[in-house]
Parts: C-alpha cells; structure tokens; sequence
C-alpha cells in the first residue's frame, strides 16, 4: 500500500528521483493527454489606437489626477465624521429610494444588469443589433450598474474601500476590469507620439504624484505604462465623483465642502461589515461579485492555499473511492460515459458506431475507464506540484514583508516563482480543463441534443441562438475575445442564481466548473501581486519557453508522461491497458440501497473481488511497464486509507425478540484512521463495545463492510459525543447507517445534510459549481481546523444513499466521527 503524503509534498516533485527526459521533439503541453494547441496572447500596447503627444498625455493625466485626489479627499473626510450614519441611513432607504440616488449619482444611464459589458458583447456576437456601437461607458465601468449596487451592502462596502484607501490601492484591478472592453475595441488604448518611454506614477501613496508621467532610463525595466494610465485615471475619475455624489444623496442635509468637514470632530472607523447576511451560508461566488466593491486581497494566499488544499484531499477520498467501493467507480465511469462526445448522434441521428456493436463497446468502455482512471491520477500530481509552487510563493512574500522590500522584484526569485506558477496554470490546468469541457458540456444528457457529430462537434442549425448557457460554455472553450476568467465566473454564478440553468447543468461539468473556479481564483491572486506578468507580449516568449523546458524537466510532469505512453487509447499501442472486460458498469452490479438479504451480500462480494481484480490488474501493467521510480513517485501520489472495506458473510438473522418504541442508535463503523491526516495526529477512532440487551431487538448480525482500525503509538484522541435535535439526528444516521435485514436507507436532503453539519460544528461555504467546503469552527471537537469539500446534488437536491454513506465514510477518516458519536437530547454520555 503506498504511503500517503501531506498535500504538496510529492517526492520531489523534488530533486532526489531521477527520471529520463522527454524526448527532444516532445513539448511540455504534450504531457497532456490529447494537446491541441496553445493559448493566445493578446498585445494590448499593439491595437490601434488613437495618437497622443507627450503633452497631452501629460495634460490629460494632471487633469485628472487632480479630480481623483479632490474626490478623495472630500469622501475620506466625509466618511472620518459620517460613516456610520451613512450606513443607517442607507439601509433605512427603500429599493426606489436607492435607485434614485444612484442614477442620479452617475453621469450617464445606468445599466441595470450584472456585467453589462458581457452582455453587449454577446449581444454584438450574435448579431442582434448590427447598427449599435459599443458603449464605451458600459465597458470601462461594468461593475456600475445597478443589479449589484442596488444589494443593500455593497454602497456602503464600495464608500469604504474607496473613501479610506488611497487610489493607488485600486489601479490593478481598475485597469483588468476592462479587460472585455479592449478585447471588444470599445476601449482603445492611445499611442504616445514621443521620442522616448514614458511611465505613471501609480504605486504611490502620495496624492501630490499620483498620475505623473515620467521618463523611462535606459537601464529602468520599468513597465512603459504611461497612455494606460490614461484609462486607469478616467476609471478613478468617475467613480470617485460617483461615490461621492451618492454620498451627497444620503447626506443631503449636511454640507460636505472640506471648510464644513473640518469643523465637526473624527469618529472611530465602524466595524467592516460582514461579507454575507446573517443566517445565509458563505459563498465564494457572491464573495466574486462583491470584490470590484473591496480592498484588493492581492496577498491573501491562505485562503485560495486552503482551497486548494480542501480540493487535493477530495481527489485522495476520490482516487482511494475508486478501489474501495465499486458504487462510487460504477458512477464515475457511467459519468465519464455518459460525458462522451461518442454520445453525440450524427445529422442524419444515427447513433457512434462504437455504441453499435458488443466488440465496439468494448473499446468504448476500455477508453472510458482509461480516462476515470487517468483524471485522479493528473489531478492529485499536478494539485500537489501548485501546493508546493504555493509555499514557495508564501516563503518569498514573508521574505518581502520582512525585508521591507518594496516590490517582489526586489526579492531575488520572487517574481520567477509566480510566474512558473502562472504558466503551470495556464497551459496545464485551465487549458486542460477548458479543452475538456468543450467536449463534457456538449455531450452531457441534458445539452447532447443540440449538438452533432461530423468532423467535429457542431451546433445544430435549428438550435436557438438566445440560450446564455450555451453561449458561454462555448465560448469558454473557443476561446476567442472573451478573457476565460470572465466566462469562468459568470458561469459559475448563472448555475448558482438560476436554478432553470442550474438544472441543466449535470454533477461532472458542475465539478469542472469549480476546478476552474479554483484555478482562476489563484491567478487573479498571482496577477496582483505581479500585474506585468499577465501582460505577456510576443518579444517576451523567449523567457515563457524557457519556464516551459524548465517545466519539461519537474519530475511529477515526466511521471504523467511516462504513464500516459503506456495507457493512453491514443499513445501506448500495443501496451494499452484494456479494462472493459473488468469495469464496465453491467460488470459491476453493487445493491448497497438494498435490504441485506443472502443474494445482495454475496452479489457485493463478488463485485468488490471484480473491482480489487481490475486495480490488480491495472497496478501490475504499471510495474511491468514503468521505471521503478516513476512507479513509485505515481503511487506516491495515491493516498493510503488503511485495508480495504469489504462485506462480510452473511449468516442468518437471529430470532427477534420484542420491539421498543426506542429510538435506534446506529452502530458506528469501525474505521481505518487517515494515515494521512494534515494535522499530523493520529489516534484510533471510536470503536463500538458491544453490550448485552436487555429489551428491544436482539443484535443482528452485520453484513456491513468490514473496517479494520489500526492503532498508532500516539495517544489516542477522545471518543466525539455530541448532542443533537432529532433532525439532525436522523440525517447523520443515515450517513453512518448499519446495513440490515430489516431497514432500508433513504435519501437525505441537501438542505439537512447543511443544517446537520452546521450542528456538529463546520461552517459550510458554498464554492464553485458544485462544490461546498466545510470548516471545522472549534479545532479542540474534531483535533484539527482542515476542511472537507462535499458535492451538492442536483438536479435531485437530495443525497442518495450511496453518496451519503461515502460522505459518512469521509467523515468517519478525517474526523474520527461514527454513528456512536451522536446523542439524541438529553446529555452527551
């Protein structure tokens, strides 16, 4: 069994294992499976636009530059003495009152839908208006409008962040905002009509020289920023006249001129208001929407690490999922089928001809199950390889604060280390991942019908050009002018909002969409910290290669090379591993939802001694075929459980005695403890001592999985009792159900598994897609603060069986939880 690792500490993915080089013809990006090409990059200082001189350009900037500071400096003052009654009255004021305020506030219409910059460009993409020009207003400030400024926290968050925080703070972001702005040619950026470089002074603190324009000396690498800065001031101009004329509306009684100000004292800051409604789970979506509206959290790598982190220890559960429990492999594999672009029909309708025949199907699920294989195998490599990437990322910040370093070129490595990062991202995780799904969303069940088959997937002509979903699950993967982080979020946020699209939208593309939501996450957080690096222009490739070789070499990346030679369909002839005959579905029948009879316990059996047979199988074809150490640097990646859990025999029931009107407690599993665990404790987790009955049902004989505990040196952590309601009783005793002759499990509701897990002491948080993370509230219950990431169902919002159980088995691991650690009312024993 191979030994399991702490999240971003692969073996080297390190400098003591040794593995063969690629071959000389062989690109980074061909360690993907199936590589089609790179991204484009688009040279923003190249576009044409309109020329400027030198001082014009210095003109415009100073002009500018002086509105900024006069806005500031009014709205700071302002805020220093009326903060708080802003905020009352604020949120006293009706939607009307509201909207009022701030169309009156803006110097033009407002728009009145969330990111209207996308929605005009859709609209100009479908040719639905062909006569209308872009509006340049609706694409400099996309985050003006009023579906989002109408929520009742947002002014108040947006008069905070601006009012008492320099501009210099917000000029990164302001100028990303318009990123579809310039892709669109709304936005043109100007051209300098000067001899020399030119730069802007935006990185100071300093009101007096915020927007000077200087001279770039010949040994300065300093970025030639000067005409964008143009359109970062003409941003902060609006918005701050903006802030502070809705300041005026909710403050129409007080005289706001800096000689008025200065005469009524300071008061203390109010408290930052909280990100989320009391009540209302946390969620990473609307915490998206809310960030054009707060401080820049450019150096808040904790979270998105703890992200990550949440996310690798899912794919260990996953990949450990895949060889324990033949249900969970039956259902990735059927996704994995049913996600195939093989499901595709013809025009004429006529169905794949590898669905046509016995032999054909065969190859069809031995590919099938290559690819549910291969998924865990990429993703628990490269997760671990960004972990690792992450800490040195955090080890040079920490370097930077201490040192008093200005900027992270300042510190040698720094800047190296996140772009080696970025480029992991974008050509091995996004890339992969919008590649992939330009094949899983189209061929889902719920999307199939609209697609066909030729030379490759197209669009049916009778399909209807006005569904948004389609448009951007498309366009995500085209991609053509759109920047992907956009398309990323806004369909994370439509399948959140819109429970008609979220319908539509199956558990595997759900899953998809987090793992891009994860991922831009991080490289919005990259791109803070160093913004030039995401601005890559063609004479620059040169050093972007270079990363690339160097990545061509990381040890983890050559494993997946070496792996994917000798099992991908396309790449390892007559070494493909063929599976078929062991994992296809039919193959694999596992009545866990079942009463326990003698037939459904020895139908398990033989399937769990199938699914250890197929994994037999596969490991071996990896010794034969694989080095020794790339073997055991890929094994290195899967995590250790403990011994397989496995049903046991069935023996006949023993004879009922009398029924009690007690409730019944359920017997807990006796689990193997996560040898893994972050925390770095181990202990044995409770196991049930059994006791002699004096009324009610005698003990039945259990058919439930056998589950071993292994006992460590380490003192054991205390048994977890923990007293609940009866709701939350009876959702978490269907997690920890003991299978029987007498009982059949149910299903158990989305909205209770929250409320039950709220009750037991985690804090759920809504992610992307499908995704919800649960942190631990007290860390001195369960011993350790690491989370869990579990998936919502949809669209049934009801967990079955079969995933409640394996949830209660996650728990069970990392948590040390059973059905004996819950006590219905009265006092925890």
């Amino acid at each position: 069994m191979a030994l399991q690792l702490p999240p971003g500490s692969l073996p080297n993915l390190g400098h003591h294992v040794n593995l063969k080089p690629l071959p000389p013809n062989v690109a980074f990006r061909e360690t993907i499976i199936k590589p089609d090409g790179t991204q484009t990059y688009t040279d923003y200082d190249s576009l044409p636009g309109e020329l400027i001189s030198l001082s014009g350009l210095k003109r415009e900037a100073e002009e500018s530059s002086e509105s900024i500071s006069k806005s500031y400096v009014t709205l700071n003052s302002a805020l220093k003495r009326y903060e708080d009654l802003v905020r009352m009255r604020w949120s006293k004021k009706t939607r009307t009152q509201r909207r009022a305020i701030l169309e009156k506030a803006w110097h033009t219409d407002i728009p009145t839908h969330h990111r209207p910059d996308l929605l005009d460009f859709r609209r100009g993409e479908l040719e639905l208006d062909r006569k209308r020009n872009r509006d340049k207003n609706t694409y400099m400030w996309p985050h003006i409008n009023l579906e989002d400024l109408l929520t009742p926290a947002t002014i108040p968050r947006f008069l905070n962040s601006r009012g008492r925080n320099s501009p210099c703070v917000f000029a990164n972001i302001d100028w990303d905002s318009t990123g579809l702005g310039r892709e669109a040619m709304a936005i043109r950026q100007l051209r300098l009509d000067a001899e020399h470089t030119y730069w802007m002074v935006l990185e100071t603190d300093d009101l007096s020289q915020y927007g000077a324009v200087k001279r770039i000396d010949a040994d300065d690498d300093r970025n030639p920023n000067a005409t964008r800065g143009l359109i970062i001031l003409e941003i902060q101009e609006r918005v701050m006249e903006f802030l502070v004329k809705v300041c005026e509306g909710i403050l129409h009684d007080k005289e706001l001129d800096l000689e008025s100000l200065k005469k009524i004292p300071e008061e203390p800051e109010p408290p930052m208001i909280p990100t989320t409604k009391e009540g209302v789970w946390p969620s990473a979506i609307d915490l998206a929407i809310e960030s054009p509206y707060l401080v820049p959290q450019a150096l808040l790598l904790d979270r998105v690490e703890s992200l990550i982190q949440s996310r690798l220890r899912e794919w260990e559960d996953y990949a450990w999922s895949m060889r324990e429990d033949p249900a969970f492999f039956v259902d990735v594999v059927g996704d994995w089928s049913e996600h195939s672009s093989t499901q595709i029909q013809s025009p004429s309708r006529k169905a794949h001809p590898d669905l046509a025949s016995a032999v054909h199907r065969r190859t069809f699920w031995d590919r099938t199950i290559f690819s549910a294989i291969n998924e865990a195998y990429e993703n628990l490599v490269v997760w671990n390889i960004v972990c690792r990437e992450l800490k040195t990322i955090k080890s040079f910040r920490k370097t930077q604060v201490e040192g008093n370093h200005a900027r992270p070129g300042d510190v040698p490595g720094y800047v190296e280390a996140v772009q080696k990062l970025k480029l992991l991202l974008d050509a091995r995780i996004i890339e992969k991942l919008q590649r992939e799904l330009g094949f899983i969303f189209p061929s889902s069940p719920p999307m199939r019908s609209m697609f066909q088959r030729h030379k490759r997937l197209e669009l049916r002509s009778e399909v209807p050009k006005n569904d948004y979903l389609l448009w951007l699950g498309l366009e995500l993967y085209e991609m053509k002018r759109v920047p992907p982080e956009i398309l990323a979020m806004e369909l994370n946020r439509v399948v959140q909002h819109d429970k008609k699209e979220k319908d539509r939208v199956t558990p595997m593309v759900a899953r998809f969409f987090a793992d891009l939501g994860i991922a831009y996450e991080l490289r919005s957080r990259l791109r803070m910290i160093c913004p030039h690096l995401f601005d890559l222009k063609q004479d620059e490739m040169k050093e972007r290669d270079g990363l690339l070789s160097a990545w061509s070499r990381d040890t983890g990346i050559l494993a997946l090379y070496e792996l994917k030679m000798i099992v991908g369909p396309s790449h390892a002839g007559k070494k493909f591993l063929s599976l078929g005959d062991l994992g296809a579905p039919p193959r694999l029948p596992y009545p866990i939802n079942k009463k326990r009879t003698k037939d459904t316990v020895e139908t398990m059996q033989v399937t769990e001694r199938n699914l250890d047979e197929l994994w037999a199988k596969h490991d071996e074809h990896l010794k034969k075929h694989l080095e020794p150490e790339v073997n055991a640097l890929l094994q290195s990646a899967m995590p250790s459980r403990g011994e397989l859990q496995r049903t046991k025999d069935w023996v006949e029931p023993r004879t009922l005695l009398r029924k009690t009107g007690q409730p019944a407690m359920p017997s807990e599993y006796v689990t193997p403890s996560d040898s893994g665990r972050v925390s770095g404790s181990t202990f044995d987790l409770p196991i049930r001592k059994d006791k002699a009955k004096t009324r009610g049902l005698a003990e039945e004989p259990s058919t439930a999985p056998t589950e071993l505990a292994f006992r460590h040196e380490a003192t054991l952590q205390p048994e977890i009792r923990l007293k609940l309601g009866k709701k939350a009783y009876h959702t978490l005793s269907t997690l920890f159900h003991k299978p029987s002759t007498t009982s059949q499990p149910g299903e158990v509701p989305w909205t209770d598994f929250l409320s039950a897990m709220g009750a037991i002491g985690f804090q759920p948080e809504k992610l992307y897609g499908s995704v919800w993370r649960f942190t631990p509230k007290h860390g001195t219950v369960f011993g350790t603060e690491t989370p869990i990431n579990f998936h919502e169902p949809h669209p049934v919002s009801k967990l079955p069986f079969k995933t409640a159980r394996m949830y209660g088995r996650r728990l069970a691991r990392h948590y040390g939880v059973g059905g004996g650690s819950f006590v219905l009312g009265g006092e925890a024993a």
